[in-house]
């Protein structure tokens, strides 16, 4: 057979007829996306105008380019597209525009944009909107005043107020305090590099109120028609002749009784003695306090109380002083107090969707290593019985079970709750409530 062929080519050279070729495989069909401009980058814009990029997919493909899905980064891009926009023909383009909110977002925002496409080769296209967000005029160093500890009556380092560009200048400006926030003046400041523009100096007024503060000042200003405003926190704690660090004293994750908290120090602002004359703090925290430096730093030390109740304590630690200026420093003080004991599952659920037998773990929570007894359990419902379960080689001492189960022959025909009651020798949990519950159907 071979040699026929071959004679048969050879043949076919002599005759000067071309050599028979094998017939060639119909191609598939397929889209093909091109992105000319994957990533677009328009430069400067104002914040609080819409960015806008056109990025264009073309479709080189035999057959149609489908837009299966376009996922910006973040909310603040969005991306418009109707179902009609998704199916790009052979041959076709599509414009895909992509709008970025800059409100509140200042300096180079760079934007991924993910699309997903039925294009075997690339299934998924990334797409970038890159923009430098600038204000209309900046606010030197920063938009914020730091105010840390600051007493009444001191200057704050001062706020300068530019143009974006030096070649501009303010035809307005205008500037916005709350109330009773900060005291100020102004003055007009030119810089070579800069330009024209506003300096303002604050002053905490002499009746301001002690405390955290976190407010906002706004300036307003207008160049050549062009108007934008931009927000200056304020933010920090007033102090008078006292100073507390820390403010305040919390701790979110549970704390065991008799715990001590973070230490605060009390310090005189003003480099004069004073003394602490008392302190307060509600009938479940206990406090004491030292003196230190010539009676000019004391520390002090709150704990929570053996007989404070679980779960969430919120009270004030007031100090009770000899300064004039300020005889009551209050401290915030909030807490989570460890439970005495837990109950896995926290409750005993039995009936006929749930079995008529649960076993529940009561564990000591209580600092350090508390050994547990469960000397007895009880139930006064007559349908319901009660057991200690106990394996001394593999239970740790402060862990213990109650066997709980419906009686035989009860009467269970009504849905019902009652308590198992454990008496134990957990400090301030002398009885153990477990709750049960005997639904006569699932609810």
């Amino acid at each position: 057979m071979h040699t026929l062929r071959f004679l048969g080519l050879i043949a076919a050279l002599v005759a000067g007829q071309p050599a028979p070729t094998p017939s060639a495989q119909p191609s598939t069909a397929a889209p093909v996306a091109v992105v000319a401009n994957p990533s677009v980058d328009l430069g400067e814009a104002r914040e609080g105008v819409t960015a806008v990029a056109t990025f264009v997919i073309e479709n080189h493909g035999t057959s149609d380019l489908i837009i299966e899905d376009v996922k910006p980064s973040c909310g603040c891009t969005t991306v418009e597209l109707g179902e009609d926009e998704r199916v790009i023909p052979p041959g076709g383009k599509r414009d895909i525009v992509a709008r970025l909110d800059t409100t509140n977002r200042l300096g180079r925002q760079v934007k991924p944009i993910t699309v997903k496409l039925n294009d075997p080769r690339s299934p998924e296209i990334k797409l970038t909107l890159t923009v430098n967000v600038v204000t209309l005029f900046q606010v030197l160093p920063a938009p914020i005043i730091q105010l840390r500890s600051v007493q009444r009556g001191r200057e704050l380092t001062p706020l300068e107020v530019f143009p974006q560009h030096p070649n501009e200048v303010f035809t307005k400006l205008d500037i916005e305090v709350p109330k009773g926030l900060l005291d100020y003046r102004v003055e007009s400041i030119e810089n070579p590099e800069r330009g024209k523009g506003k300096r303002y100096t604050f002053t905490v007024p002499d009746d301001a109120e002690l405390g955290t503060v976190n407010d906002t000042i706004r300036i307003h200003g207008v160049i050549d028609g062009d108007e934008a405003t931009v927000p200056v926190r304020v933010v920090g704690l007033i102090t008078g002749d006292l100073v507390a660090r820390p403010i305040s004293l919390q701790s979110l994750t549970p704390i065991a009784r008799g715990i001590n908290l973070a230490p605060v120090t009390i310090a005189s602002a003003t480099d004069l003695p004073f003394h602490i004359l008392r302190t307060e703090a509600g009938p479940y925290i206990d406090v004491r306090t030292d003196a230190r430096q010539q009676n000019k730093v004391y520390g002090l030390l709150a704990k929570v109380g053996d007989n404070a109740p679980d779960g969430p304590l919120a009270t004030d630690v007031l100090i009770y002083t000899d300064n004039t200026g300020q005889p009551i420093l209050r401290i915030p003080l909030f807490v989570n107090v460890r439970p005495r004991y837990l109950l896995e599952p926290e409750m005993a659920l039995l009936g006929p969707s749930f079995g008529n037998a649960r076993r529940i773990r009561i564990r000591v929570n209580v600092n350090g290593n508390q050994r547990l007894d469960i000397r007895s359990v009880s139930c006064d419902h007559p349908a319901i019985a009660a057991e200690i379960v106990t394996d001394p080689k593999k239970d740790p001492e402060n862990i213990g079970y109650v066997r709980i189960q419906v009686r035989d022959g009860a009467d269970l025909s009504q849905d019902f709750t009652t308590d198992v009651v454990a008496q134990t020798n957990i400090p301030g949990a002398a009885e153990v409530h477990i709750p049960v519950a005997f639904y006569v159907a699932a609810p």
